[in-house]
């Protein structure tokens, strides 16, 4: 490493991916540069991070992983009530609709369309879930609710 000065910020880079390759799996909860898609629903936050759901309260603290899922999870919506969280994904391969309690639980898949499909919404009494779908446009391109 002393005779690739000029190259040693690669080569610590190669190494730091190396010695984090066993440890890999593991996620780094305090981390935060990678959530996305964040869903407010009462005191909780819904958020993508590596592909999985998780919660957490307003304040950062009581942080839950919700799915673990082979696919990704994408796409958090809350209930009115704070109940339920929609949610996009595709553990077939697929991108489908499913609804999980707020508090964690077994996930229950909404649609099975071949198309995508995306949770925008629940209905005012969260008894129904509003998505996306171009399922009804000929072309594929346009999403309806």
């Amino acid at each position: 490493m002393l005779r690739l000065r000029h190259r040693s910020v690669r080569c610590t880079g190669f190494l730091a991916i190396l010695a984090a390759a066993p440890v890999f799996a593991q996620i780094n909860t305090t981390d935060t540069r990678l959530l996305s898609q964040p869903a407010v629903g009462g005191d909780r936050i819904a958020f993508a991070y590596a592909g999985d759901l998780w919660t957490a309260r307003t304040d950062g603290n009581d942080v839950r992983r919700l799915t673990t899922a082979v696919g990704d999870e994408a796409a958090p919506v809350f209930s009115p009530d704070g109940q339920w969280i929609a949610f996009a994904g595709n553990s077939d391969g697929n991108v489908d609709v499913y609804v999980i309690p707020a508090t964690g639980g077994e996930p229950r898949r909404l649609t099975w369309h071949p198309g995508g499909d995306i949770p925008q919404a629940f209905t005012p009494d969260g008894r129904k879930v509003l998505f996306t779908s171009a399922r009804a446009d000929f072309s594929g391109r346009y999403a309806h609710l």
